[in-house]
C-alpha cells in the first residue's frame, strides 16, 4: 500500500473500476440485443440482395450495419 493513501481510497477507487466494468457489461448486453433486432428484422433477405445494398451504400451512415446484416446473413 502506498504511504498516505486511506482504506476509503482504495475502496473508492476499486468501486470506480467495477462501475466501469458494469458500465461494459450492460453495453455488451445492448449491442447483442442491437444484434439480435438486426438479425431478425432481416433474416427473410436473401444474400445477393444484401450485398446489392450493400454496394450501394458503401461509405454512407449504415454501411457498418449493412456489413453487420450480410455477416450474419452469411
Amino acid at each position: 500500500m502506498l504511504e498516505g493513501r486511506s482504506d476509503e481510497q482504495d475502496e473508492a477507487e476499486m468501486a470506480g473500476t467495477n462501475g466501469a466494468a458494469k458500465k461494459g457489461a450492460k453495453s455488451s448486453a445492448a449491442n447483442e440485443l442491437e444484434m439480435r433486432q438486426l438479425y431478425q428484422s432481416n433474416k427473410h433477405r436473401s444474400l445477393p440482395e444484401v450485398a446489392q445494398d450493400l454496394h450501394g451504400n458503401e461509405r454512407g451512415p449504415q454501411s457498418e450495419r449493412q456489413r453487420q446484416v450480410f455477416a450474419m446473413i452469411w
